[in-house]
């Protein structure tokens, strides 16, 4: 079972993360470049239904 509000928080955490970066935010640590990977091609959800096979694709 998947958490649809847990869903959305990432799809939001991932899209703020994206503006910061391009915004010319700076991210670092260990998982820094993964993150920015993920920020970087992560689409938008923004009015977007959000089914479960997207849900898991975002969680993934």
């Amino acid at each position: 079972m998947v958490d649809i509000e847990t869903v959305r928080a990432v799809a939001d955490t991932v899209a703020d993360l994206n503006d910061d970066l391009h915004a010319g935010g700076g991210l670092s640590g260990p998982a820094a470049r993964k993150a920015i990977k993920v920020a970087a091609r992560a689409p938008r959800c923004e009015g977007t239904v959000i089914n479960a096979t997207t849900a898991r694709r975002l969680l993934a």
